[in-house]
């Protein structure tokens, strides 16, 4: 490289000033042969190599540029040789995104779909169980008295049905040992989930064994106090209870109820009874035989009529 002087004299008197010249000049040109390389080396990579899974397939009309995967079609050349590529690369990304969760979503529609087909085909074998129970079951309503609580106490034992008064409602009772009794018979008739853990009813403390694991000096307290009548008290499950009754659980409700009729027939059947209200799930409980039968006709064999329910309402009062 030649520094142009304006004469030999001048060079000597601007000695200092001609090579700062020389070395910003070459300074210029190392700047100038690099962006070279840079530049040269980003063009030959526009569709080759790793830039030809960002940039597919270019068209140049005056100039221009057009990516048909993701829908730029205007870029300056100048832009591309230069290797400016950002917008197209994060448009790429973008779309890649965006077709991942696509996938993810038709994923999570199939699979939910797979599980709402479960959910109706177990309905509709339900709706079938039911419609069946209901053609070949004749539902009776007798009173409740010596023959019809003896016929009742015959059909808990062989793992049906009875739907029978309480002191608060009328309640559909199964044996609760037996698990085919309750998950068949007693979940299918009244259209309950089966995740709704059920209350088993004894006479009294001495039907306890075998039910529950212990018997916790506070329910001891409560039978004492307040049994039989219309309270709940949650124990320890043990070995006897059926499974269906307690939806998983490891504990069960114990109830000893005040009814006569309901204590008559768990005296006779010898049987501890779980026993939800006498409806349809999500209706009203029943609080007499009749609107038992509006409810149950042909869901269940026989419904002991003791009249009027005493309290009529569902108490709460489950305690731990």
């Amino acid at each position: 490289m030649v520094v142009e002087c304006q004469n030999e004299r001048s060079q000597f008197q601007n000695k200092d000033k001609a090579l700062e010249i020389l070395r910003s000049r070459l300074l210029a040109q190392k700047q100038k042969e690099q962006q070279d390389a840079i530049n040269a080396n980003r063009a030959g990579q526009v569709g080759t190599g790793d830039r030809s899974e960002k940039i597919r397939t270019y068209n140049f009309p005056q100039d221009r540029c057009t990516d048909h995967r993701i829908g730029l079609t205007v870029h300056n050349l100048d832009k591309i040789m230069d290797g400016n590529l950002d917008e197209i690369i994060d448009a790429l990304a973008m779309r890649e995104q965006a077709e991942k969760l696509r996938q993810r979503t038709r994923k999570a529609i199939e699979k939910n779909t797979l599980a709402l087909k479960t959910v109706i085909e177990k309905i509709f074998t339900l709706q079938i169980e039911r419609t069946m129970n209901r053609m070949k079951m004749k539902t009776e309503i007798l009173p409740a008295e010596g023959e019809a609580i003896a016929k009742a106490a015959d059909l808990l034992r062989r793992g049906e049905l009875v739907a029978l008064p309480t002191e608060t409602v009328y309640g559909i009772a199964a044996d609760a040992r037996n698990g085919e009794a309750v998950k068949k018979n007693l979940f299918v008739a009244k259209g309950r989930p089966q995740d709704n853990p059920l209350i088993v009813h004894v006479t009294g403390p001495e039907m306890l064994h075998g039910l529950v694991s212990e018997i916790p000096e506070r329910a001891q307290l409560l039978m004492a106090a307040f049994c039989p009548g219309p309270l709940t008290i949650i124990m320890p499950r043990g070995p006897e209870v059926a499974a269906e009754c307690c939806a998983g659980l490891d504990t069960v409700g114990i109830r000893m109820p005040s009814h006569p009729v309901a204590r008559a027939v768990i005296a006779q059947s010898g049987c501890a009874f779980a026993a939800p209200s006498a409806n349809l799930s999500g209706k009203p409980s029943p609080t007499n035989a009749q609107d038992v039968f509006t409810d149950m006709d042909g869901r269940l064999p026989l419904i002991l009529d003791g009249g009027e329910c005493d309290v009529g309402v569902e108490i709460p009062s489950s305690l731990w």
